[in-house]
């Protein structure tokens, strides 16, 4: 009898052991990815620090495998997704198109060559077209680098990238609860900037956000903040009030940069990019509604790709999207900005 419980002891020891080592494993796999994650996405892998927008990428950047095999990043030095560096003026017969926005607008998840206004470019060789999108980015920190950096170049053309994501960021005083980064009011009718220069700009707040995140990303992380809020009171989401500053914050920076480009004989386009949720959730269609209305009293164009995208395929659909858009979802949004040029008569 003693033999027999001897027996199922060691058995129980053994498959007790393997469960554990399992769990080890696991749990360093977790790690792993997460910290390879963080790593390959985080935009301190590939930012510096600026004391006015927060962030911005590290000019002059060579990436080969950075979202993959073969997906490169790349950066100009003027810290631009190109790998040119333009000059005030405009070449001779071309026509410059300036890109603002976030990581859909900078291309995430793809190479440079596929983004979707590096691909614009190749539509009509008249095109130069100019990637100031960066990863991260809200609605307010978009449009500061387009005020400092985009200003500064000749341009006929201006596509601003928006997601909806991008509007709450102008609440925030930090992305992702971790990086600083500036914050736009309304005072009176004057837009002001606070928050700068932007904390955090020594190297050890830098590797600290970063190892941050990167325990964020574990599951760890996920089961003990689960309890927590299950225990402890949340904070509120954004209040009626919050919204409407978000509106008011949005109506003159749009009016702002549409001044100022009109100023130039130029002409600001607001587009209006769809994530994935947004071919299946009408989470967005009352913002994009409220936008319409604003901007067309306002004179300013506005490009609405989520109708564009809820027109496609359900096939199609899940081919555009990898994370962000994949190579197919840039050429989509490149292909309709380059029709809506054609249209409009601004290629003529």
């Amino acid at each position: 009898m003693k033999i027999i419980v001897n027996f199922f002891r060691s058995v129980l020891i053994f498959f007790a052991e393997i469960i554990l080592l399992i769990l080890l494993l696991e749990g360093l796999s977790s790690f792993a990815l997460s910290f390879t994650s963080a790593c390959i996405t985080s935009e301190l892998s590939a930012t510096r620090y600026d004391e006015f927008l927060g962030w911005v990428s590290e000019p002059d950047l060579q990436e080969r495998n950075r979202f993959g095999p073969g997906l490169s990043f790349r950066t100009s030095a003027q810290a631009f997704r190109n790998s040119e560096v333009f000059d005030r003026a405009v070449p001779k017969g071309k026509i410059r198109v300036i890109c603002s926005g976030d990581a859909f607008t900078q291309g995430q998840g793809v190479d440079n060559d596929h983004t979707w206004p590096a691909q614009l470019a190749t539509l009509d060789w008249r095109l130069q077209v100019v990637n100031m999108g960066q990863a991260g980015y809200g609605l307010d920190q978009s449009y500061l680098r387009y005020i400092r950096d985009g200003l500064r170049l000749d341009h006929k053309i201006h596509f601003f990238g928006v997601t909806a994501d991008d509007f709450s960021r102008i609440k925030n005083s930090k992305f992702l609860g971790i990086y600083d980064k500036p914050v736009v009011a309304i005072e009176g009718e004057t837009i002001k900037v606070r928050n700068v220069p932007v904390p955090g700009s020594s190297v050890f707040d830098q590797r600290l956000r970063g190892l941050i995140r990167v325990g964020k990303g574990l599951r760890t992380y996920e089961l003990i903040n689960g309890l927590l809020q299950k225990v402890v009171p949340q904070p509120a989401a954004l209040s009626a009030s919050d919204y409407q500053d978000i509106k008011e914050i949005a109506r003159a920076l749009f009016t702002d940069m549409h001044k100022k480009i009109t100023e130039k004989k130029g002409k600001f386009v607001l587009v209006f990019l769809p994530t994935s949720e947004d071919y299946y959730r009408e989470d967005t269609d009352t913002l994009r509604a409220w936008l319409k209305m604003e901007l067309k009293v306002r004179g300013i164009i506005m490009i609405d790709l989520v109708d564009e995208l809820r027109k496609l395929s359900l096939r199609d659909y899940k081919n555009f999207f990898r994370g962000h858009y994949s190579e197919a979802g840039n050429r989509f949004v490149a292909k309709d900005l380059y029709n809506s040029l054609i249209a409009s008569g601004d290629l003529a």
